[in-house]
């Protein structure tokens, strides 16, 4: 049994008053706390940095849908300090592109944006350590068909991201462009209508074309394969239905391009490694 010593001078209890009395006398109990380590660098890591349910680096790869090829294969490989490489290579042809830059996680999304040089930021949804999810240019699941996912490969590919250049052969302003697809989906349009289209100049960087309704006419900043159009002025006319939803998709992917890229005869308008709308070449 524990015999709590009372100091001389508080024997007489009188002589105290009562709050100062109950405070010595818990000093002096014989009470052990045992003493608690808490790391403040590892508490500020688990409230702002979440960590990213992946051990990198790592590579994925699979195969996404293309406009006039059999897919484009992807290799994406993430290190571990905060960058990535991406290589597309289009199944038929001989070239390759490659582009590279600094990825950030959001864990309540559980999604991964893909920020390059000169683009808008590409989205991938971690579904597990093994496998990633393709998203849209707003980071919401693609439509007008199923994703293809991007998988785990056994080893990790270096993969080195060259400076963004145009891609050689044909320009923006090389010929007008007519469409081929919005968002993945085939535009099919009949013989007697007009197909949306482009035509830029070089010289005014002034982009003018047509809805497949009304005619569109602006202005465009272009640098290496980085693009942007101005908001563009159009002609008012009253489009049927099947080309009033066509025309608002069209002007929707010209809002959000941030990027081009030119393959043989085709162009596509990027946002990020999102394809909003391709084109081909008319000669």
């Amino acid at each position: 049994m524990t015999v709590l010593r009372v100091p001389r001078f508080l024997r007489s209890a009188s002589a105290i008053p009562a709050p100062l009395l109950a405070l010595v006398l818990v000093l002096i109990s014989p009470v052990s706390i045992s003493p608690v380590s808490i790391s403040p660098v590892a508490a500020f890591a688990a409230v702002v940095s979440p960590a990213l349910p992946l051990a990198l680096p790592a590579t994925f790869q699979g195969t996404t849908r293309c406009a006039d090829c059999a897919g484009i294969d992807v290799t994406l490989t993430l290190r571990a300090d905060g960058t990535f490489a991406q290589r597309y290579v289009y199944q038929g042809r001989p070239s390759t592109f490659t582009e590279g830059g600094a990825w950030t996680y959001e864990a309540d999304s559980e999604t991964l944006a893909l920020k390059a040089a000169g683009a808008g930021p590409a989205y991938v949804r971690v579904l597990s350590g093994t496998a990633l999810e393709p998203l849209d240019a707003n980071g919401d699941p693609l439509t007008g068909g199923v994703s293809s996912l991007l998988i785990r490969a056994p080893h990790v590919i270096s993969l080195t991201a060259p400076k963004a250049t145009k891609a050689p052969g044909l320009m923006l302003d090389s010929n007008s462009w007519s469409i081929l697809e919005l968002d993945g989906e085939k535009i099919t349009v009949p013989a007697d209508a007009k197909s949306p289209a482009l035509a830029f100049d070089a010289t005014t960087k002034r982009v003018s074309g047509s809805t497949g309704c009304n005619s569109i006419a602006g202005s465009y900043e272009e640098e290496g394969s980085a693009l942007k159009f101005s908001p563009l002025a159009t002609t008012r006319m009253a489009c049927p239905p099947p080309f009033a939803a066509v025309e608002t998709r069209f002007l929707k992917a010209l809002e959000q391009t941030t990027s081009f890229r030119i393959e043989g005869a085709t162009l596509e308008l990027r946002n990020g490694t999102t394809v909003l709308a391709s084109f081909k070449a008319n000669r």
